[in-house]
């Protein structure tokens, strides 16, 4: 029996990378927003606020990250994963810095969920497009 296990998690390079990525997105379309980028137990590694960005950004952003590193399934698939059971959408929509909509992701590099992204600022489109954006420069 294994008495432990090693988790890959995000380097800070590529935080940075994805954060910068999701902003730059953000500028090119009009928007103002914060990144988040969070490690697989969703402690923050990198955070980036663009000038006028809402400041409750911050905290949206961070939540959308830590729920899509530690559930491993974007903001929307969480939802529509638990729409059938109304007790459990509820139950789990309640936990602390647990998000139920557009803009949250995991981050995955071969198969393994190593962090997560959480975009905010904009319309959830906008929200969903640049953190997909900035997930697009690890392939």
């Amino acid at each position: 029996m294994a008495l432990s296990f090693v988790r890959n998690n995000i380097t800070l390079d590529t935080a940075n990378l994805l954060a910068t990525a999701a902003i730059e997105h953000a500028r090119e379309i009009g928007a103002k927003m914060v990144v988040a980028v969070v490690d697989t137990g969703g402690h923050l590694v990198a955070l980036k606020r663009d000038d006028n960005a809402f400041a409750a950004s911050v905290s949206i952003a961070t939540d959308k990250a830590i729920t899509g590193a530690t559930f491993g399934l974007s903001t929307d698939d969480l939802c529509n994963a638990l729409k059938s059971s109304p007790t459990a959408l509820d139950g789990i929509s309640r936990r602390p810095n647990t998000i139920m909509f557009g803009g949250g992701y995991p981050i995955i590099l071969n198969g393994e969920v190593i962090g997560g992204i959480g975009v905010s600022g904009g319309s959830e489109d906008q929200d969903r497009e640049c953190a997909q954006k900035a997930l697009e420069k690890l392939n």
